[in-house]
């Protein structure tokens, strides 16, 4: 036979309404629909939502906040900022960024992956 239940698991779905005031629905099933409503909204609405067109490192502005624009869409919003910048034995002026690739402008202002 079960125990019975203390007031506090008693009331530890809907804890401001006696039993008598509390709706039917379990609190499973309500965050069950919550996350349903919240998948069905923000996720398989996505999938919708046109992407811009493919564009590649050189095809980008040379500017810093260039940079960071493409980077930070190529890495899913994830935010990506300088770490450092310091000159190749070339005598190119290159940019260290957070996600572990340098990039460096050509002689035609367009942006490549620094090789280390």
């Amino acid at each position: 036979m079960n125990a019975p239940l203390s007031v506090a698991s008693r009331y530890a779905c809907n804890y401001r309404h006696p039993p008598y005031r509390r709706k039917k629905k379990l609190c499973h099933e309500k965050s069950l629909i919550r996350w349903h409503v919240f998948y069905t909204f923000m996720v398989m609405s996505s999938a919708f939502v046109k992407e811009s067109d493919d564009q590649w490192l050189h095809d980008i502005a040379p500017t810093m906040a260039a940079l960071i624009q493409y980077l930070v869409r190529e890495n899913n919003g994830v935010r990506v900022y300088e770490k450092s910048n310091y000159m190749t034995p070339e005598g190119i002026a290159a940019h260290e960024m957070s996600n572990g690739f340098s990039y460096a402008l050509d002689e035609n202002s367009k942006w490549y992956i620094v090789e280390e």
